[in-house]
């Protein structure tokens, strides 16, 4: 769910900044900026779930299936 919120975000305040981009004078560039920003953005929200062990992720499941 938590990656879905994300990418609402990633693409509405992109469309917004690509419409303030087209309606003013920005170089090139800023563009290009502001996607790398975004992405690593995401790695950053992605990583800590990278950390989990298999077995963590299956004791994880199984905790949440109980509930």
């Amino acid at each position: 769910m938590l990656v879905f919120t994300y990418f609402a975000i990633f693409f509405f305040s992109g469309s917004v900044l690509l419409a303030y981009m087209l309606a003013t004078e920005a170089v090139p560039w800023v563009g290009l900026a502001i996607i790398t920003f975004f992405i690593g953005l995401f790695f950053i929200m992605v990583s800590p779930a990278m950390l989990i062990t298999p077995e963590r992720a299956i004791e994880l499941r199984d905790r949440e299936i109980k509930s």
